[in-house]
């Protein structure tokens, strides 16, 4: 399914399924609801929805309630909380890696802009370091007050 939502585009062929959740109802019942988190290639995350005629997935024709599916943009930290209430350890970390309690940190949502080759050559570095690019760049940031890194270093 593809949507534009502010005119953003959210194509579930082209993102990365991140992890799956249903309420293991029988797909006919009314409050069936199954999600499924996506990661797009700009590190963004999105839900695809869909849920009988009673849940928040819901459509309206003629007055009446029936099955739909939407798609749902979700900030950094909307996703890790869906990701901690649905997935399991493993596949939580996997995405966005092991929790640093009490370490004061602040998570801060922002977006760049990088040209196509250097957006593919943080994605294969990521991917090849087994993490997520938000995490590859956090991680290969050098500590504040330290030697700023330079174009060959990464």
């Amino acid at each position: 399914m593809k949507k534009v939502i502010n005119r953003k585009v959210y194509d579930t062929t082209k993102a990365t399924q991140v992890g799956w959740w249903c309420n293991d109802l029988d797909q006919t019942d009314f409050n069936y609801l199954e999600e499924t988190l996506y990661r797009k290639r700009t590190g963004e995350y999105f839900l695809f929805g869909f849920g009988g005629g009673l849940t928040q997935y819901a459509e309206f024709y003629n007055g009446a309630s029936t099955k739909g599916v939407k798609i749902v943009p979700l900030t950094f930290e909307d996703a890790r909380e869906w990701a901690e209430k649905n997935l399991s350890g493993d596949d939580y970390i996997d995405e966005f890696g092991e929790s640093k309690e009490n370490d004061g940190d602040d998570i801060v949502e922002m977006t760049i802009t990088l040209t196509k080759a250097k957006a593919a050559a943080l994605l294969k570095a990521a991917q090849k370091a087994g993490v997520s690019a938000s995490a590859f760049i956090s991680e290969t940031l050098p500590p504040l007050n330290s030697t700023p890194l330079s174009a060959t270093d990464i």
